[in-house]
């Protein structure tokens, strides 16, 4: 399902919640993202791994949703999981990363009305993105980053990829770019500021239960793949009570015009 709450000061008003899909679903959480002009992707999966995805539009001032028919993305019962989504306003499209038996598949979805068109941009499975995975978008440059868990053997890596967003195809940088090395859970997040041009991942080591955080700065060409990571942080030093739960970041905008507000003010 998938419901709108309207936000009044500290309270929000939910709707009625809309059905999306009649079976039950798999393991991991659905996405919802924002596209624009009061409208919504949804992506999701149901109990057999199959994977889906529909379009609604949103009127806030009823709390009200309308879906489109639902196209299927992956039709084969190979139990995908762990999927992010993520708008570019400069294409009009929104690019779906999920993870298949540790192989990233990567769509990129553009809408008419409420009919979603799929394009299935890698076919084959990228086995340097598996495991857990997010994607933002960077505005400014049209830019996606992905971070995600990358095992090879007994080691369990956090690693970092930006991307270009084509009209018929898609640019992976070559090159992962590690953030840790001990990164043994599907659990991690990812977040944008868009003031200060910085990437934000969170991550829980499960093997020590704990959370960490650090800073992404991207470089000069944003075509490539050159990222200089942060130190890792300890955010949470016991997380026994989010093991094998989800952890989720967000930026706000609101709170950083604010902040640089007061910044300028104090200068003057």
């Amino acid at each position: 399902h998938v419901v709108i709450g309207v936000i009044s000061g500290s309270t929000t008003v939910w709707g009625t919640p809309v059905q999306v899909n009649a079976d039950y679903g798999y393991g991991y959480p659905a996405c919802v993202c924002s596209i624009g002009g009061g409208k919504v992707i949804a992506t999701y999966l149901d109990s057999s791994g199959y994977q889906y995805a529909r379009c609604g539009t949103i009127t806030a001032a009823t709390k009200t949703i309308v879906f489109g028919v639902e196209i299927t993305l992956y039709s084969t019962a190979t139990y995908m999981s762990a999927q992010s989504l993520a708008y570019s306003s400069l294409r009009d499209a929104t690019v779906v990363v999920v993870n298949r038996y540790d192989y990233a598949f990567v769509y990129r979805l553009t809408v008419s009305g409420t009919t979603i068109t799929a394009d299935l941009l890698d076919n084959t499975g990228n086995s340097s993105l598996n495991g857990g995975c997010q994607i933002v978008n960077d505005p400014a440059t049209d830019v996606f980053m992905v971070a995600n868990k990358y095992t090879s053997g007994a080691n369990h890596f956090g690693i970092g990829r930006t991307f270009s967003l084509g009209a018929s195809a898609w640019s992976m940088a070559t090159v992962s770019l590690s953030f840790s090395s001990t990164l043994e859970s599907d659990n991690l997040t990812l977040a944008y500021d868009t003031s200060i041009d910085r990437y934000v991942v969170t991550w829980q080591d499960s093997g020590a239960d704990y959370v960490y955080y650090c800073v992404g700065i991207p470089g000069a060409d944003t075509s490539s793949d050159i990222m200089t990571w942060g130190t890792a942080t300890v955010l949470i030093s016991s997380a026994s009570k989010v093991y094998a739960d989800y952890l989720s970041t967000s930026y706000n905008t609101a709170k950083d015009r604010d902040r640089k507000s007061t910044r300028l003010n104090s200068i003057t």
